[in-house]
């Protein structure tokens, strides 16, 4: 889900005059894991898990390299 959520990202920032659209990308999808994280701490059952957190930011990082790769030319 962080894979589509950073390229959604990209996408509506691909037309604004932003220069620094990968890094604002990444630090949202951050942002966005960790409150993902310390929510799950107040459902029965799931925790706070650092692994979950790799596994998302990996995500988030194959995502922006896909749109990247796609969109070389144009960047």
């Amino acid at each position: 889900e962080y894979f589509i959520l950073s390229i959604l990202l990209l996408i509506a920032l691909h037309n604004s005059d932003i220069k620094k659209k990968y890094i604002i990308t990444f630090i949202t999808c951050i942002i966005y894991i960790l409150s993902d994280e310390y929510h799950q701490t107040f459902v029965s059952g799931r925790t706070f898990q650092m692994i979950d957190i790799f596994l998302d930011t990996l995500g988030t990082t194959i995502g922006m390299g896909i749109y990247k790769l796609f969109n070389w030319k144009k960047d």
